[in-house]
């Protein structure tokens, strides 16, 4: 990683989360849709056992669920999808199988994207004031972006920002670290991202393949984007303005542009654990003061085994829907000293 100067710094891996308001569950108090998938975990199945057991009720596996250990995800292609109903009969039969401990059909789940609530005075005209030159960022939209540097360019008062330029000017600026969003897409060839985008960080779960790139069709399909470009978008280049972690790998995971379960919040959230350091989701449930959310069994699932990972790794669950908090805890909460200490979330000392 950059800036370290030879010395011993550790990478955490974080996951970051916007997402869930971990309050008692009520979604099934609205309009509860069943989707043609099961989530199905197996005792001490090898793959060869768990297709067998697949194929003999009906269903296509999917193969295993994220990196949950013997959590599978099946599928019934010929089963119309239910309102209120689920198709237990499938349920109760494998369970009857001597390896199947636990099996639930899929819900689907009704999730939000979040955004930063619209200020009117940052919107009037920036004034000019003098930057501090110790850290020089050449793109055009930088001068706008006051959560990274606020020097009262806004009505809003000077000085309240992330405080990422110490952290830059030490030369901390992402390089190393694997960032993916969980969203709607990521498009890999904006002229912003492309340079940093990941592919071995990156997955389509919405039509299960290896392309995270939104649909041209759904002009909607820009939440993740946007998100990608505020964690990575590279600097100086002469385009827009500059990522928090402007030389980090960012990677995509499509999961909002259709139906959502459990089974791919629970495989989003665990996708290539090994491999990524940080999941960026910022999005939830409804939470319409109608129904409140909370992650299902699969999503929390995944939570905990990243949770449970060695000492060298940390998960951070950081339950906020400001952007710039987040962007705060991905920049400076991600290097530790050799003695394993962490560093002020905010002022690197």
């Amino acid at each position: 990683m950059d800036g370290d100067r030879g010395g011993m710094c550790w990478l955490l891996r974080i996951t970051v989360l916007g997402i869930f308001s971990l309050t008692s569950a009520n979604e099934e108090s609205g309009d509860v849709r069943f989707a043609n998938s099961w989530a199905v975990h197996l005792d001490n199945a090898d793959p060869d056992s768990v297709e067998k057991i697949a194929t003999r009720h009906g269903f296509v596996n999917l193969g295993q669920i994220g990196s949950l250990p013997g959590y599978y995800h099946f599928v019934k292609r010929s089963t119309e999808m239910r309102r209120r109903r689920s198709l237990d009969e499938h349920a109760d039969r494998l369970q009857d199988e001597p390896q199947v401990t636990w099996v639930e059909q899929q819900r689907i789940l009704e999730r939000s994207k979040r955004h930063v609530i619209p200020d009117e005075n940052i919107a009037r005209s920036l004034r000019r004031i003098r930057r501090d030159k110790a850290v020089t960022v050449q793109d055009p939209l930088y001068k706008n972006q006051w959560y990274l540097q606020n020097v009262g360019q806004s009505s809003g008062p000077a000085g309240i920002d992330i405080n990422v330029l110490p952290v830059w000017a030490q030369g901390y600026s992402g390089k190393g670290v694997v960032v993916s969003v969980l969203d709607d897409g990521v498009d890999y060839t904006h002229p912003d991202l492309k340079r940093n985008y990941d592919p071995d960080a990156s997955f389509d779960f919405n039509d299960f393949d290896a392309d995270p790139k939104p649909l041209d069709k759904n002009s909607q399909n820009s939440h993740g984007t946007k998100c990608a470009g505020e964690v990575a978008a590279e600097a100086n280049n002469g385009i827009c303005g500059v990522g928090v972690s402007f030389n980090a790998s960012i990677g995509g995971i499509r999961m909002l542009d259709g139906k959502l379960t459990d089974t791919i919040e629970g495989s989003a959230l665990s996708y290539r654990s090994d491999y990524i350091d940080i999941y960026s989701s910022c999005w939830g449930p409804k939470d319409d003061g109608k129904r409140f959310g909370k992650p299902g069994i699969l999503a929390s699932k995944a939570l905990q085994i990243g949770a449970e990972r060695s000492n060298e790794e940390l998960l951070i669950f950081r339950l906020s829907l400001a952007l710039f908090t987040l962007l705060a805890l991905v920049t400076g909460y991600v290097i530790l000293d050799e003695q394993i200490q962490a560093r002020q979330l905010y002022h690197l000392e």
